[in-house]
């Protein structure tokens, strides 16, 4: 009796959420979509042979975080605290390798860049 009951109350609050869902009526995206402001974005690539890349740029061992201190020193002073940063890695990336670069992307975050 209780399961029942109970598998008639699910099944009617679930059926509710589904008629609330199907009549939502969304506009004709006519518009076209503005964006207002600059987010920079770096992409680090590491390949399965160990090998960093910044952009398309190799980065010799242990100076990622100073590459990228450079190039921030470059944004103007409201883009700074708005960077991110996309980390790409292969599947056979030992994990030594990762750890160097999250290593130095973390000496980059302390000094307040990313």
């Amino acid at each position: 009796m209780k399961n029942t009951f109970l598998t008639f109350v699910v099944f009617f609050y679930s059926f509710s959420l589904m008629a609330q869902k199907s009549s939502i009526n969304l506009p004709e995206g006519d518009e076209e979509i503005k964006i207002t402001t600059t987010v920079p974005i770096f992409s680090i690539y590491i390949t399965d042979k160990g090998k960093v890349f910044l952009e398309d740029q190799e980065i010799v061992k242990y100076t990622l975080d100073t590459q990228l201190k450079y190039i921030s020193s470059k944004l103007p002073e409201k883009l700074k605290f708005r960077k991110k940063i996309f980390l790409y890695i292969d599947k056979g990336v030992s994990y030594e390798v990762v750890d160097v670069v999250k290593t130095e992307l973390a000496h980059v975050n302390i000094d307040g860049y990313i």
